[in-house]
């Protein structure tokens, strides 16, 4: 499986690097995508695993490739490139090979905080650059959220229950105020994507924690993005 794992990791940084080199070499690309799918679909009959294995990388693949072409700069858009086929490439290694399960939830929580990340670049993108209504971008952001949440890996919970509700209002209200926000996008990401980890931690922790750590985590976050706010530019 470690095979697997570094053949679809290259695949996956040759497909970003041949998209950012010539975007017109679509025949490539799609080709590329192939070997893709056909590596993910030799591991997961290896592994037998789900949709709930499944879903969350392809999503934020997805999301990635999107998001390359609002980048203005080449160093910004090779460094996302490198780093993501890194991520999902370790994802794979992980789920096949580590039996410690803290671990994996560790790196599954990293795959959530970022397609909140994506989600929300890639919607206000689209808001800011083609100028698309706030309500089609709002959509499009609650069907990536929700869709990745109900198939969250490994979580045998119901698609969607009722701990997932509060993160996914919190991340849809924290938008809607981004969108008149005059700061860039990337920044109006974090803000959200940590909104979303903090509603979501205290969601799944509620009862395990007390009051105080409760209080003690919403000030964080609020200290935390509004460094966020002072740091970033205005515009």
């Amino acid at each position: 499986m470690r095979f697997f794992s570094f053949i679809y990791t290259l695949a996956l940084m040759v497909t970003f690097e041949l998209v950012l080199f010539n975007p017109s070499w679509w025949w490539v690309f799609i080709l590329l995508w192939l070997v893709n799918l056909l590596v993910l679909y030799l591991m997961v009959r290896l592994k037998s695993l789900s949709l709930r294995d499944i879903v969350p990388p392809l999503i934020l693949l997805v999301l990635s490739q999107v998001l390359l072409f609002f980048f203005e700069g080449t160093f910004w858009q090779h460094t996302m490139s490198v780093l993501i086929s890194l991520i999902l490439g370790h994802y794979f290694y992980t789920l096949f090979t580590v039996s410690n399960g803290k671990w994996v939830r560790h790196l599954r929580q990293l795959l959530v905080i970022l397609n909140v990340f994506l989600s929300s670049s890639v919607a206000l993108s689209m808001n800011i650059f083609l100028r698309f209504p706030w309500y089609i971008v709002v959509l499009l952001f609650l069907f990536f959220i929700i869709t990745f949440n109900g198939y969250l890996p490994g979580d045998k919970s119901r698609f969607l229950g009722r701990s997932r509700w509060l993160p996914i209002l919190i991340a849809t209200e924290l938008f809607l105020v981004s969108l008149i926000l005059p700061i860039n996008f990337f920044s109006r990401a974090v803000i959200i994507s940590f909104g979303f980890h903090l509603a979501n931690f205290i969601g799944r922790g509620r009862r395990e924690m007390t009051r105080q750590v409760i209080v003690e985590q919403v000030i964080l976050a609020s200290i935390f993005m509004i460094l966020v706010l002072l740091t970033s530019r205005w515009i």
